[in-house]
């Protein structure tokens, strides 16, 4: 490729290539550092939110098992279990609550136990009904 000529009126050639390369390989290094940054800021972000999930996965699995022990025990049922209820008349009768449930037809809802009437009246939606106790 032949030379240029020079132009008259410029006095100093100047060598322009050298600094355009050298401040292009910086301003390509500062992207690359910025890049890097960002990356780095995403990338922590992501590790802090995997965390925070984790964290919320395991307290909603200690809660969920809790409420499924409260539902298959409920504490009243616990309770009863433990204890042997006898009911006695003053006439010295006695009945338990097992032989109350044998007493009631199927389906009843709920029983009420009235020892001084020797009944037991039970409901079942809108049936109702009564039995004696002996």
């Amino acid at each position: 490729m032949p030379r240029a000529k020079k132009n008259p009126e410029v006095k100093e050639e100047v060598k322009t290539e050298k600094p355009v390369k050298a401040a292009a390989a910086k301003a390509k290094a500062a992207v690359k550092a910025t890049n890097k940054k960002i990356a780095d800021k995403k990338t922590a972000e992501k590790i802090e939110a995997k965390k925070t999930a984790a964290k919320a996965g395991t307290a909603v699995k200690k809660t969920t098992t809790a409420a499924k022990a409260a539902v298959k025990k409920p504490a009243a049922k616990a309770r009863a279990a433990k204890l042997d209820l006898i009911f006695q008349s003053p006439m010295g009768g006695a009945i338990t609550p097992d032989e109350i449930a044998k007493k009631l037809p199927k389906g009843a809802k709920k029983a009420y136990v009235r020892i001084d009437e020797n009944k037991i009246y039970w409901v079942n939606g809108e049936e109702t009904g009564s039995v004696e106790i002996w």
